[in-house]
C-alpha cells in the first residue's frame, strides 16, 4: 500500500485538492484516490497470478523465461 501511495501517482492525487477549500472534501478525495490505486494494483496482481498459473500448466519453460526476463529488467 505504501508503494502505491508513493511517487507520481500520489503527486497527481494531490494536485486537484490544492484548489479546494474544504478539508473534508480533501480527505474524502485522498481516501477515494488511495482506494482506487489499491484496487487497481490488487486487480492487476490477481490477473498476473492467473496468467502465470495458466502459463505454468501449458508452457513451463516459457513461464520461467518470462520470470527471468522480468527479474533482469527490474534489476537494472
Amino acid at each position: 500500500m505504501i508503494h502505491g501511495l508513493a511517487g507520481l501517482a500520489a503527486f497527481c492525487g494531490l494536485i486537484p485538492i490544492t484548489n479546494q477549500g474544504s478539508t473534508w472534501f480533501d480527505l474524502a478525495y485522498l481516501t477515494l484516490f488511495s482506494l482506487g490505486v489499491l484496487t487497481a494494483m490488487t486487480v492487476f496482481g490477481g490477473l498476473f497470478v492467473v496468467f502465470f498459473r495458466q502459463l505454468n500448466l501449458k508452457a513451463f519453460r516459457m513461464a520461467v523465461a518470462i520470470r527471468v526476463l522480468s527479474l533482469l529488467a527490474t534489476s537494472y
